[in-house]
């Protein structure tokens, strides 16, 4: 994609996704499942893959392999970011069950993320809502 082809479009990098304090899901499962390697793919994987559970929260792995094909890997051979895809899904689908705070996870997932009752029930939410560039 051209950068003209996102003008009037929010765009969401690495750096709006998690923070210091709390990683997102997707960043704490490639930790924990040893999905990355060397850094050369890992903004792009957890990118795609974040998008890929916007779109299919429960993929199979042939769903994860042909939404992350479009990044290259030059380390781990894709088995353990299969892995960390997978882990985060759950994860994903586990938090949208929270019950600690019906008044407002409920109607939107990024309040969720704000949450003070949400987030110490699940250490790894992030405590804001990301940078994200507005093009």
């Amino acid at each position: 994609m051209f950068a003209v082809q996102a003008a009037g479009s929010n765009v969401t990098t690495i750096e709006g996704v998690g923070s210091a304090e709390a990683l997102h899901p997707m960043q704490e499962a490639f930790w924990s499942s040893h999905g990355l390697q060397c850094g050369y793919c890992t903004a792009g994987m957890i990118i795609s893959s974040m998008d890929l559970l916007r779109r299919n929260p429960d993929p199979t792995d042939d769903e994860i392999r042909e939404g992350i094909e479009g990044n290259l890997c030059r380390c781990t051979g894709y088995h353990n970011i299969i892995v960390a895809v997978r882990a985060a899904a759950k994860a994903m689908r586990e938090r949208r069950r929270c019950t600690a705070c019906p008044s407002c996870c409920r109607r939107s997932r990024r309040n969720r993320w704000r949450c003070k009752r949400w987030r110490s029930q699940h250490s790894s939410a992030p405590a804001s809502g990301g940078a994200k560039i507005r093009v």
